[in-house]
């Protein structure tokens, strides 16, 4: 019998970091990253790295609710931030600690994100073994920018090639070759 499988491509799950600023001419800002958006067990939540904050206050955070935000989007606000804490044996010392799961506040369900949150179960996420394909999607820093009233997203995707364990049975080495990155430009009027 086959498995069934879900109908999404992950990359709709994909959301630029943006911070609400104090500036009125500059609603927005970002150090460039990206926030996953997923659906696990019935709640959403947000997947990221712990960098992308820098010195903006978490309680900034601004995850829209669509892919291709537009005026007076809806953000998912934080209720708290979840960072690996004790990391052992071959997973010390790497950048595991730098990810960062994001719940999103009690209002935030998993409909907010118009059917666009990644679903996380038995059938939608598994082992990778060496030769499989591996997808990357994000945001390109350097084919974002915001001059307001415009905010322009790169978004892109990138194939890999699995090709085995990287010093923890979990994480997983691929290889790509990519000679200009591509980009899904969006334009944001804000």
């Amino acid at each position: 019998m086959a498995q069934d499988v879900i109908g999404q491509d992950f990359s709709d799950a994909i959301r630029p970091v943006f911070f609400e600023t104090e500036y009125p001419d500059f609603l927005y800002a970002t150090h460039g990253g990206m926030v996953f958006v997923i659906e696990f067990r019935g709640r959403a939540y947000g997947l990221t790295c712990g960098h992308v904050f820098k010195d903006f206050e978490p309680g900034k955070l601004f995850v829209t609710d669509e892919k291709r935000a537009k005026k007076g989007s809806m953000p998912a606000r934080i209720k708290t931030l979840c960072y690996p804490s004790s990391p052992i044996d071959a997973a010390e010392d790497t950048d595991i600690t730098d990810l960062c799961v994001l719940e999103f506040a009690d209002y935030v369900a998993p409909d907010f994100f118009k059917g666009s949150a990644y679903v996380i179960d038995e059938k939608t996420v598994t082992t990778s073994k060496i030769g499989h394909k591996l997808l990357a999607a994000g945001v390109l820093k350097e084919k974002s920018w915001i001059v307001p009233p415009d905010i322009v997203i790169g978004y892109c995707r990138l194939e890999f090639v699995d090709v085995g364990p990287y010093v923890d049975p979990i994480l997983r080495r691929g290889t790509a070759e990519c000679n200009e990155p591509p980009a899904e430009p969006g334009a944001l009027r804000f």
